[in-house]
């Protein structure tokens, strides 16, 4: 934790460090084994989180599924055979873009600060309490899962997520 701490005293405006892809995978396995511990401990359960993650799980599965649909369906009406328009499609979404919803909002607010200041209140303010109401209320998991995402969704689908505009 304290490694973190030290990264984000050097990483504010005019960063002095930059995380990369190891960095990320590093940080993503270290959460990951955070919630696996509080997991083993009785302190979270699996979907409390998701919930938690809801901005990175909505924002990767909306616009790894819309770059798939709309490349899928550009290939087909081109008359490409299924096949082909499968396999273009599945390399289409692996390659590089910036077309997530908190890349839409930092072009749309022209600042880096205000998306993540916006996400973070999303996450504070709406799935941080419905982790906990989840956590507490065991039956109502899924339905608060969902409850989390859909405001993600809408937003994503607001702000164009994954369209590839020309």
């Amino acid at each position: 934790l304290s490694i973190l701490a030290v990264f984000l005293f050097y990483n504010t405006s005019l960063s002095k460090i930059f995380l990369g892809n190891s960095g990320s995978y590093f940080l993503g396995l270290y959460i990951i084994i955070f919630f696996t511990i509080l997991e083993d401990q009785d302190k979270i359960t699996l979907l409390n989180s998701l919930i938690l993650y809801t901005v990175f799980l909505v924002d990767t599965i909306y616009t790894i599924i819309v770059r798939f649909s709309y490349k899928i369906i550009s290939d087909i009406s081109d008359n490409k055979t299924f096949f082909n328009s499968l396999m273009s499609s599945l390399t289409h979404i692996t390659q590089a873009h910036c077309t997530h919803n908190y890349q839409q909002l930092t072009k749309k607010n022209n600042s880096h600060s205000k998306t993540v200041l916006l996400l973070m209140s999303f996450n504070i303010f709406w799935c941080l309490p419905l982790a906990v109401i989840s956590y507490e209320v065991n039956a109502y998991q899924w339905p608060l899962l969902l409850l989390s995402c859909l405001p993600y969704i809408f937003w994503c689908y607001k702000n164009k997520a994954g369209w590839e505009i020309k």
